[in-house]
């Protein structure tokens, strides 16, 4: 008797063998776990990100917040990548996003939408840094 091993083939070759096409890759999304559910995020809608006791508070440019379960420092180095910058011991901020910078009495960033948020002294110099780099 002749034994018939069927031969494994990719899931993605498999489907284009059928003469589909595979979908075009997501955008990176931010899966956030909140008290209720699991919130995915596109970090591009990001304002700022905001640190309160050992959670986070994610607000978003449609004026949503969401609170995640985690402290502000596990989610610094995701956001690197989208150059977000720690400006505060409290505060990421997507720099896509900020308007003006406030010098008077202490640095404030000042959002698109109106939001304040305090750039500490340790923190001042990489801000400026971002937006005016020395020749």
């Amino acid at each position: 008797m002749q034994s018939t091993t069927a031969k494994q083939i990719p899931l993605s070759t498999h489907l284009h063998y059928r003469g589909n096409t595979l979908p075009a890759p997501k955008k990176r999304r931010l899966v956030l776990h909140t008290e209720s559910h699991i919130e995915i995020l596109l970090p591009e809608l990001i304002l700022f990100v905001e640190a309160q006791s050992n959670y986070s508070i994610f607000h978003l440019s449609n004026g949503r917040k969401v609170v995640a379960s985690k402290n502000l420092g596990s989610f610094e180095n995701y956001l690197a990548q989208y150059q977000f910058i720690r400006c505060h011991q409290s505060y990421l901020v997507n720099p896509q996003f900020i308007r003006r910078i406030s010098k008077l009495k202490s640095m404030v960033l000042i959002l698109d939408q109106g939001n304040e948020i305090p750039v500490s002294r340790r923190h001042r110099k990489k801000v400026l840094d971002l937006f005016l780099p020395s020749c």
